[in-house]
């Protein structure tokens, strides 16, 4: 019995093709849509915190951050103040969009080199 699949060649040298793509702006453009989010989340006193919540990436992961050391007090609260999570409900709630972003960053990336 032969099986034959029309198109194999084309879609071997797609995959093939996966081996060469940075995804590192596909990363930064995910995580600079949760940075957004988590903009629009955070609790606001003096603003300090939400102007520090940066976001940027490399050819691994995105990330979005901040260097205040009281944000992890505020996310996660301490026995004296109630915990305002605003990092881990944006990453939850955008997971869908993050994985969208990174797809179709990918198959413009593939059908990019694929020619």
């Amino acid at each position: 019995m032969v099986i034959k699949i029309h198109g194999a060649d084309k879609l071997l040298k797609k995959y093939n093709n996966l081996k060469g793509i940075n995804l590192k702006r596909g990363y930064l453009e995910a995580a600079l849509h949760v940075q957004g989010d988590v903009q629009e989340k955070v609790p606001v006193d003096t603003g300090r915190l939400k102007g520090s919540i940066r976001a940027d990436s490399t050819e691994d992961y995105g990330r979005v951050f901040t260097d205040v050391e009281y944000a992890i007090y505020v996310e996660y609260g301490t026995s004296k103040m109630k915990a305002q999570p605003f990092l881990r409900p944006s990453l939850v709630w955008n997971e869908k969009h993050i994985n969208r972003i990174l797809e179709d960053y990918i198959k413009l990336e593939i059908d990019k080199n694929a020619d």
